[in-house]
């Protein structure tokens, strides 16, 4: 392989290991630094939170403190299972867990694609069971 893809793979790899610790820990700071001021964030599935946010504004301020907000503070923690990287692109599985905001118990596999650039997120493509997220986040069903 040559050099210079080893080493924006290895970099794709750790910008992507550092942002799942920061979303465990829920640190705004943190995961501010690690995207690109038009980062985009696309969640699948019909949930409120669902859909696409363009912009980092939008990707912190919208979806992430919405998403931070259906957790009990301090539950929440992702475990990496697997990654596979291509040059800047990271596909990522990885299990989170943690508490709703409601105290119901969470559990979720996710399968998600990191696009990085210069360094910083500039692309998330998130895949996971949202009916799960549904039951055990949203206790009212979803509204």
């Amino acid at each position: 392989m040559n050099p210079a893809v080893a080493k924006v793979e290895n970099s794709s790899e750790e910008l992507v290991r550092s942002f799942l610790a920061a979303m465990g820990r829920t640190d705004i700071h943190a995961l501010s630094d690690l995207l690109a001021e038009d980062a985009t964030w696309w969640l699948a599935g019909d949930l409120p939170v669902s859909g696409l946010y363009e912009g980092k504004t939008a990707v912190l301020g919208e979806f992430l403190s919405a998403a931070a907000g259906l957790f009990k503070q301090g539950s929440l923690a992702f475990e990496l299972r697997n990654m596979v990287t291509n040059g800047g692109a990271v596909v990522a599985e990885y299990t989170g867990t943690g508490q709703g905001a409601a105290g119901r118990p969470y559990r979720n596999q996710y399968c998600t694609i990191f696009e990085c650039r210069d360094g910083k997120i500039s692309s998330v493509r998130e895949y996971l069971d949202t009916a799960h997220v549904r039951d055990a986040l949203y206790p009212a069903g979803g509204e």
